[in-house]
């Protein structure tokens, strides 16, 4: 029986709501606005057309569209009620009840009953009733749990049938490698029997894991890329017009470059980020690799060597960026292009080496000339014999231990979770078990896919690469692009150089201690300049410097230039050392 609506000038609210995108054009919009003008006029209730109450495509069923008052409209009226914006005795009109909510029965309840507290009544169209804020009759809110109940039910039943459908398409994919969604790579499209490579795209995502692994940061490659014009692989606002960072970084990062996929279930939104989580293992081998899994870990190692490279960025790439340290405040050195007068070495305009901590009051200007600074160091690698300094490459070993490791651990899993399938008695020691080998699986995969990076970007090829970098780096034509494959090359050969500068007018002598990757050994050397100068009536004397091994000093190896206490042993041994130096001896600097 139809319960009429009290006269009076009553005011009716519509709430219109559907759950899918789509829905918006079929016919669910102009039926329910439909059933609400017709029963407010049979009513006797004036319907508020200048406030429209639409919720276009928000699902009820976890409670959303309740959530933010500024993106969906029920929220945005119950807040208007506890504002007292909504008038004492105005009317909600909604279709049914679950477009109120498909939630379990006790939220979907909660937010039945909180409505009724805020005195507004609630009408449903189909079918007709109305269950007023004021009535003591339980029979309203016997039928309201019993409908609100069953529109979760039913809710619930289509997404465990649609759950279990794609859990069946995700089998056949992982057994089959057959498309089960259009949406793939960028560089993928889908054809009636598989995948296939788009070949422009692909070039591009090579060319990018190249640039990468040379050296180039993520803003640099992104510059390069739209500096020659090369056409970007995903359409989109902007990405359609131009590469963008975000969108080289998530190429790097993809596992579907070497073909991998892997199944998420859940919609991932700005809102709730986690809500797409990972559904099962991934799948090896689903999409055709772009580039090998070598070459995917060689990426990752030379993307993960640089995230520690942040400081100064000038017009002149600086090698040595976060790689060359004061010995005395253990701070970074830094590049300064143009110099002033009266401080340190070298000439006017010359580009210099001098400590950060410097700007902050906390050392003495103690420069060096950059230039002379890398005409001695690389003219000390490129002689260094590298079998004096690698160790003994286990990395292929490492990896096979780890991938045991890890297949034994899982082994063991997968037989406790066997036992807790079987099993009905003694669970918690089972339990308690299981976390702890998923604990040590999660690490020891950790540590597989760091030996995996080592492995691929093996540190005998990377003295290569930068022997061969330090040959060609005058005559390159590019020397920005030079400078940065050189620089990612001695950050994968070299961990930390240390710098002391002592200063003996008119000589600056400059101890540059370098420690390898992959050992403890470590090297010395000693670069002494002398700035040029002019004196009236004589001949101009040229800048010049000249480079010797600490053992040709006959200065100790084993003076560690890391720990500050023994910068003073240091300055000592190069003050005793260089009082026997002739300034004008030397070479001269280029």
């Amino acid at each position: 029986m139809v319960k009429k609506a009290k006269a009076g000038g009553s005011i009716g609210y519509s709430y219109i709501r559907w759950s899918r995108a789509e829905q918006a054009d079929g016919d669910t919009l102009r039926r329910q606005l439909e059933l609400t003008r017709d029963w407010c006029a049979r009513s006797g209730v004036r319907l508020d057309e200048s406030l429209r109450l639409v919720d276009a495509g928000a699902s009820a069923f976890h409670g959303g569209h309740r959530d933010d008052p500024d993106k969906h409209a029920l929220a945005l009226f119950v807040q208007m009620a506890r504002d007292g914006r909504v008038r004492p005795d105005s009317y909600l009109v909604i279709e049914n009840l679950d477009r109120l909510s498909r939630e379990h029965v006790r939220a979907a309840v909660k937010l039945f009953l909180d409505l009724l507290d805020l005195r507004v009544n609630i009408v449903t169209t189909a079918p007709e009733r109305v269950f007023r804020h004021d009535t003591q009759d339980m029979t309203d809110i016997i039928i309201a749990v019993v409908e609100l109940s069953r529109g979760h039910s039913e809710s619930a039943r289509r997404s465990e049938r649609c759950g279990r459908a794609w859990s069946e398409l995700k089998r056949k994919a992982a057994a089959e490698k057959k498309p089960i969604t259009r949406v793939v790579p960028a560089w993928v499209e889908v054809r009636d029997d598989g995948f296939e490579l788009v070949p422009w795209k692909a070039d591009a995502v090579r060319r990018i894991y190249g640039l990468a692994r040379e050296g180039f940061g993520i803003d640099a490659i992104v510059k390069k890329l739209n500096r020659e014009g090369v056409k970007p692989i995903s359409e989109g606002k902007l990405r359609g017009r131009h590469w963008v960072p975000s969108y080289v970084a998530h190429i790097l990062k993809s596992r579907a470059a070497v073909g991998e996929y892997h199944p998420h279930k859940g919609a991932w939104s700005k809102e709730k980020p986690k809500a797409r989580v990972p559904d099962g293992d991934p799948i090896p081998g689903f999409f055709p690799a772009v580039v090998t899994d070598d070459e995917w870990h060689a990426t990752r190692a030379a993307v993960e060597s640089r995230r520690k490279a942040v400081g100064q960025r000038g017009h002149t790439v600086n090698v040595f960026l976060n790689l060359l340290f004061d010995a005395r405040t253990g701070g970074p050195m830094h590049m300064l292009g143009h110099r002033g007068r009266g401080r340190g070495a070298g000439a006017r305009g010359t580009p210099v080496l001098f400590p950060a901590a410097f700007r902050l009051g906390k050392s003495p200007f103690c420069s060096f000339p950059l230039g002379v600074f890398e005409q001695a160091f690389f003219g000390q690698l490129r002689e260094l014999d590298p079998r004096s300094i690698l160790p003994a490459d286990r990395s292929g070993d490492e990896v096979l231990a780890l991938s045991g490791r890890v297949a034994d651990l899982e082994r063991r899993i997968g037989v406790i979770q066997g036992k807790l399938a079987t099993d009905a008695e003694g669970l918690e020691p089972l339990i308690d078990v299981l976390r702890r080998l998923e604990v040590d699986r999660r690490a020891a995969a950790e540590q597989l896919a760091e030996a995996r990076q080592r492995a691929a970007s093996p540190l005998a090829e990377a003295w290569g690469q930068a022997r061969s970098l330090l040959e060609t780096l005058a005559a390159a034509p590019d020397q920005a692009e030079a400078r940065t494959r050189l620089r990612a090359a001695l950050r994968r050969i070299t961990s930390d150089v240390r710098m002391l500068v002592v200063r003996r007018a008119p000589l600056a002598v400059c101890a540059a201690q370098v420690f390898f990757t992959g050992t403890d050994r470590s090297r010395t050397y000693l670069i002494a300049y002398t700035p040029p100068r002019s004196i009236p009536g004589r001949p101009t004397r040229p800048a010049s410097w000249d480079v010797w091994h600490s053992a040709e000093a006959g200065i100790p190896g084993d003076i560690d230039l890391r720990d500050p206490k023994n910068v003073k042993k240091m300055e000592k041994e190069i003050a005793a050392w260089g009082a026997g130096l002739r300034p004008a001896a030397g070479r001269k600097v280029k």
